[in-house]
C-alpha cells in the first residue's frame, strides 16, 4: 500500500508518531526502538522544499524546538535504516 499524498510506503506509521499536531513550540517525535539499530535522521522542511532543520537521533523520544519558525505548514521526515516516514504538520 502506498500513501498517495506523499508517495511513501507506510511501513513505519505505527512505529513513528509526532505530537502535538498542530504544534506551537515543541514537537515530540517517538520512534519505536526496533527502528533505531542505526541513528535516525529527522528533517524539517518548508513545503517549498527548503530544509530548515536536520538532526540525528538514537533516542526513542526526541523533542524539536519549533518556536522560532513562523506559523505555517511544514514537512517532518524521519529516516531510519528500515523506513522513511513523512508527515505534514501545522505550526501555529
Amino acid at each position: 500500500m502506498v500513501n498517495q499524498l506523499l508517495a511513501n510506503e507506510p511501513v513505519g506509521i505505527a512505529l513513528i508518531s509526532l505530537f502535538p499536531v498542530p504544534v506551537s513550540s515543541w514537537l515530540t517525535i517517538s520512534i519505536d526502538p526496533s527502528l533505531l539499530t542505526n541513528p535516525a535522521t529527522i528533517l524539517v522542511t518548508e513545503v517549498a522544499g527548503q530544509t530548515l532543520l536536520v538532526q540525528e537521533t538514537r533516542q526513542p523520544t526526541t523533542k524539536l524546538a519549533l518556536e522560532r519558525y513562523p506559523a505555517g505548514v511544514y514537512l517532518v521526515q524521519v529516516r531510519t535504516e528500515k523506513t522513511v516516514y513523512t508527515r505534514r504538520i501545522l505550526k501555529l
